[in-house]
């Protein structure tokens, strides 16, 4: 059931990946751009997450999500993942720290909303940035085995059916030509997606369109 498989890698990575880019995006610029005293506790929550490791929180995540009905779906998978969280969270505010006032000044004088500014305005201009993290994201996701493992065993994807081929029994399966051909088959979209999109991943990102 390889080809089960590969679209539950495709659902799984593309959906996670895609929420929790956007999710990070939207959160740090609603920090970056208002100056309340909880978006500096927000960003000052990010760091000291990032540096204290947190360790013994899976059982409490199995429970809610259990009681919460989400356990074991890709939608509930899709939820969980909608976290800012991490590094990611600090390059969308710079950059957005790094985007002139007079773009979103010259919004407001048009009659633009923060809606409007956001998605037609800001978000255009850290699409570079937006599309690079969301295909690290992706890389991340689709290699990926320890979480799907736990949170979604009726939905494997292709990295954990290699992962259950190369510990299986059968001596057929578990040899070494046939978990080469595994990692072969796992890498090989990744290697189609750095072809195609290497110039964001290798590319630098540079912004403008303000005149002297």
């Amino acid at each position: 059931y390889i080809e089960e498989m590969f679209m539950y890698s495709i659902i799984y990575s593309l959906g996670c990946s895609f929420i929790n880019t956007f999710v990070t995006c939207v959160v740090a610029y609603v920090t970056t751009k208002f100056r309340f005293w909880v978006c500096r506790f927000i960003q000052t929550m990010v760091i000291v997450l990032m540096a204290l490791p947190i360790v013994g929180n899976l059982p409490a995540e199995i429970s809610m999500a259990s009681t919460l009905g989400i356990y074991g779906t890709m939608w509930g998978m899709f939820i969980m993942r909608a976290a800012f969280l991490g590094p990611y969270f600090l390059i969308f505010s710079a950059v957005y720290s790094g985007v002139p006032a007079d773009f979103t000044e010259a919004g407001y004088i048009d009659g633009a909303n923060e809606f409007v500014i956001f998605f037609k305005l800001m978000l255009p201009m850290v699409k570079d940035t937006f599309m690079t993290i969301m295909l690290l994201s992706f890389i991340s996701y689709w290699n990926d085995y320890s979480v799907p493992l736990i949170y979604l065993p009726d939905y494997p994807p292709l990295a954990l059916g290699l992962y259950n081929f190369s510990h299986s029994s059968n001596n057929e399966i578990s040899t070494v030509p046939m978990k080469m051909a595994g990692c072969c088959l796992v890498s090989l979209p990744i290697i189609v997606v750095f072809i195609v999109f290497q110039n964001k991943l290798m590319g630098n990102i540079s912004m403008g369109g303000l005149k002297e």
